[in-house]
């Protein structure tokens, strides 16, 4: 709990978690004992196995060192120390994992939510546990209530939790919902759907646009004076007073990033990779950088308007794309990433960056993608072949006004929900310390005290532990 000392509730003792449970340290067998075709026990090593509740069983052992017993406390001492499961079934545990297991009818669960306020409450403190030692698990102070108190506080927090879950699956499914939302908007202006009513009013005309796509080609590098107009087989339905064009056709420029290799140390000249955008947008964390005066700052340095694509990634992140603003920091790109510079009188670098990323421009990446050494590719010239649909400038305004009203009222949702289940996790924690402060259900002065639930466990455990030993014995005379 907090560090000064909370006066525990009538009937209520502290003790060493070894004084009231069996503790297995666990031991990892050799390497060539497990595998992943499901021969002898499952086999936990450690965090990146662990859920919500219970583990997924990646591996399995024939000749296990260690043994956890089904519903004992897994916790891991080492990396993603402090975590905790149930064991689903008997198992077999490494050296990552120590099990818990209770005595005298103890519920695991009483013992499992407070090893979470423990390790809550070091993250807390911005502590960085890098392991528990033996001595560590076996000295941890545990609150300890009465037998009778500890059930009633186990079906009480069970209770709490199952609605507070309830409401976060249903916040869950809002911020699904929010996702489809974005998708369907994005789809419903590029196939013309939202402004049909604004077309009516207004006659918009491309006769303008489509000369500066012409002036636009023949002022081009040779590679996109190639580009052909549009003339293959339409990808999806677009009004008719709209067209066809390629990101070639629009764009100034299309320019892969440095490939120099660049540093942790902090400068003024922060490079953006592939990591730097996410959701659409770019994000200024986990930087890296150039020194200030880097030779080839001028080639590569962002303006406002510049559109980010990254054309090497996992097949599900690749053409992931987020539009450069002059209120973002100064910085330039790297390697991974192309720039494309629009020609802004024709069409908008915020809508390409939307169509981009709108199912139509996934689509289109699917469909070109090509596959090196687990990664997945699309390169410049692919990007610049990439369909779009043209409308007015005009419309281009209209689009975007309908597009920025809508992800507003999305982003606001989106921090309603995420705030909401910020707040859901911190009362859960509130629970489980007025739990373990005796705040949570009231005491009964009839229940047995937990010294006299602590002799009956060390009782029990002096039983099983002769018990074992008597077994040693009976082998070692065999």
């Amino acid at each position: 709990m907090s560090k000064q000392e909370l006066e525990l509730p009538k009937g209520w003792a502290k003790t060493k978690l070894d004084d009231f449970t069996i503790l297995i340290q666990g031991q990892s067998p050799p390497g060539s004992t497990y595998n992943d075709k499901g021969d002898g026990l499952p086999f936990f090593q450690g965090k990146a196995e662990f859920n919500e509740l219970y583990p997924t069983i990646k591996k399995w052992c024939t000749q296990p060192k260690k043994i956890a017993e089904k519903d004992d406390i897994l916790l891991c001492v080492r990396a993603g120390t402090g975590a905790v499961n149930f064991n689903p079934e008997k198992s077999c545990i490494g050296r990552g994992i120590a099990a818990i297991r209770t005595l005298c009818d103890v519920p695991p669960f009483y013992i499992i939510n407070y090893l979470k306020i423990i390790t809550e409450e070091f993250r807390g403190q911005g502590t960085t546990i890098t392991g528990i030692t033996s001595s560590d698990l076996k000295n941890l102070q545990i609150p300890i209530a009465p037998l009778k108190e500890q059930k009633r506080i186990t079906s009480k927090i069970e209770e709490l939790f199952s609605k507070i879950d309830s409401i976060t699956q249903s916040l869950e499914h809002t911020t699904l919902q929010l996702e489809q939302y974005r998708n369907s908007l994005l789809k419903s202006v590029f196939e013309g759907k939202l402004t049909e009513d604004w077309r009516k009013k207004e006659n918009p005309s491309l006769d303008t646009l489509l000369e500066k796509i012409q002036s636009n080609r023949k002022n081009q590098e040779s590679k996109l004076q190639k580009l052909k107009p549009f003339d293959d087989d339409a990808p999806f339905s677009i009004p008719s007073v709209w067209a066809w064009t390629r990101v070639g056709l629009i764009s100034n420029e299309i320019q892969y990033g440095t490939s120099e290799k660049a540093s942790t140390t902090k400068s003024k000249l922060p490079v953006l990779r592939m990591g730097n955008i996410q959701d659409g947008v770019l994000n200024f964390e986990k930087l890296k950088y150039y020194p200030n005066k880097w030779k080839s700052r001028k080639q590569y340095l962002l303006k406002d308007g510049d559109v980010l694509f990254n054309r090497t990634n996992s097949a599900e992140l690749v053409g992931k794309s987020a539009i450069y603003r002059e209120f973002h920091p100064i910085a330039v790109f790297a390697g991974y990433l192309i720039r494309v510079k629009i020609f802004d009188e024709i069409y908008s670098p915020l809508l390409l960056t939307w169509y981009l990323n709108s199912i139509f421009g996934k689509l289109y990446v699917k469909s070109v993608v090509s596959q090196q050494v687990g990664q997945a590719n699309v390169n410049g010239t692919k990007l610049a072949m990439m369909h779009l649909p043209l409308m007015s400038n005009e419309e281009q305004k209209e689009i975007i006004n309908i597009l920025e009203q809508g992800f507003s009222l999305i982003q606001n949702t989106h921090q309603t929900v995420n705030s909401t289940l910020e707040f859901l996790q911190t009362m859960k924690m509130s629970i489980l310390k007025q739990a373990f402060e005796g705040k949570l259900v009231p005491q009964d002065s009839d229940d047995e005290s937990a010294e006299i639930l602590l002799q009956k466990i060390k009782q029990e455990k002096q039983q099983l532990i002769q018990k074992q030993k008597t077994k040693r014995r009976s082998k070692n005379v065999k």
